[in-house]
């Protein structure tokens, strides 16, 4: 086969062949999501590895997939400029900051139209709602890769990408933890919601697109943050997933950095032979870093959720108040509160927020009845600053819900945020 596929790092494949260099979802270092995920191994951009470099194809927004510090380095280095490829967006948030990178940008159709790259190759993307994930086909006359990167493809796109692409070759898909599956201290609900899913996630997009050879990736991270390293209990590691896999008789590589992805069995196996145990020790949590807290005072924590709160007017937070509380009463008989606590646990600050009024006072920690949203500070003022900072929140995951309203101010943070995008 004159085409070349390889894993680079976490999210990260290339292919190489037909005159192309292909790069997807490049992050090669540095942290994201608020300094709560770090790569297990950073790589090095230099310029023998990355000069020829034609196209990057990004999935979505996730830092982790896309990293701005990443595509100026790798650009940096290219001789050409190379084209830019990203999926179809109505946000111009998203947009303009693409088009300010020095890329030649591309906005791909999420509908499964093919973008041809040359005569040989194409790319399609698959996607469902505005601002989702995608998965990207990459066909040429050789061989048909589906990139599934975190993407949870609903039932029609499986049906639409197997009917396209009756045939797949090699399918890369997540295999661990990426965000809140439940509170830090609800063992179950973390091993059911996020270990055992995922496990079963695998399996079941394996079954549904039937390919030469599954090549698990998208989780080479770790969890780094102070309040979410609790997480690194529960991922999952390639042991596992190779455990799952064999009992299925599906075939599958678990690439180490840099390795070139193989169809041939031989070849394959010989790869997982060299890569599983370096692959064990890259996974033992005792290798991990963990961050030193970066505590906010609680004086800028009021105010940046002063200032972003006092953007959502009355009537919008009125709309979503009442949408909260109604499917609260319904389906957890819960009866509605004006008021959300929100304890913030690194600095031992209590603080209230009225929907209404919209007021926000600092309670005494004597004060702990109803506690509506435990978290620390530094995700607490991201998620009140940032625009992206719904998302981040959540899949940073230092935090805990309780009371009626655990979901509450996400909610219309989340509605101020929309309006930001658009």
């Amino acid at each position: 086969m004159s085409s070349n596929i390889s894993f680079i790092n976490h999210a990260c494949i290339q292919y190489k062949g037909n005159n192309l260099k292909v790069l997807f979802d490049p992050w090669f270092s540095g942290k994201v999501f608020n300094n709560s995920w770090a790569l297990l191994q950073e790589t090095e951009i230099k310029k023998s590895k990355f000069k020829d470099v034609t196209h990057i194809c990004i999935s979505h927004e996730h830092p982790d997939h896309l990293h701005f510090l990443t595509l100026r380095k790798i650009l940096e280095v290219c001789e050409t400029v190379p084209t830019l490829i990203f999926p179809l967006r109505t946000n111009e948030f998203v947009r303009t900051a693409l088009e300010k990178t020095g890329f030649n940008v591309v906005f791909a159709p999420r509908d499964g139209s093919e973008l041809k790259l040359n005569d040989h190759v194409s790319v399609a993307y698959f996607g469902e709602q505005e601002d989702h994930d995608n998965s990207i086909v990459l066909s040429t006359d050789e061989i048909t890769i589906l990139n599934q990167n975190d993407h949870y493809t609903a039932r029609e796109t499986v049906s639409k990408i197997n009917q396209r692409y009756p045939d797949i070759d090699l399918l890369f898909t997540q295999f661990s933890l990426a965000g809140y599956y439940g509170n830090s201290d609800d063992e179950d609900a973390i091993t059911k919601n996020g270990t055992k899913f995922h496990i079963d996630r695998l399996l079941q997009y394996t079954d549904d697109f039937q390919p030469k050879v599954v090549i698990p990736f998208a989780s080479y991270v770790y969890f780094c943050h102070p309040f979410n390293r609790y997480l690194n209990n529960y991922i999952v590691t390639p042991k596992d997933v190779s455990e799952a896999l064999l009992k299925r008789g599906q075939a599958f590589q678990l690439p180490w950095f840099d390795d070139e992805i193989y169809i041939d069995d031989r070849l394959r196996e010989e790869k997982n032979q060299t890569s599983l145990p370096k692959l064990d020790n890259l996974f033992d949590k005792k290798n991990f870093l963990i961050n030193e807290n970066n505590s906010k005072s609680d004086k800028e924590v009021i105010k940046e959720f002063s200032d972003s709160i006092s953007e959502v007017p009355m009537l919008q937070r009125l709309f979503v108040f009442s949408k909260y509380s109604l499917k609260n009463l319904l389906k957890r008989f819960l009866f509605p509160k004006f008021s959300t606590k929100i304890y913030l646990e690194d600095i031992d600050v209590l603080i209230k927020w009225n929907v209404i009024s919209n007021k926000i006072e600092k309670l005494p920690t004597h004060s702990m009845d109803e506690i509506d949203l435990y978290t620390v500070s530094d995700q607490f003022v991201f998620m009140v600053k940032f625009p992206f900072g719904i998302d981040t929140f959540n899949i940073a995951a230092c935090h805990r819900l309780a009371g009626n309203n655990k979901g509450l101010l996400q909610s219309v943070l989340w509605v101020k945020n929309r309006s930001h995008y658009h």
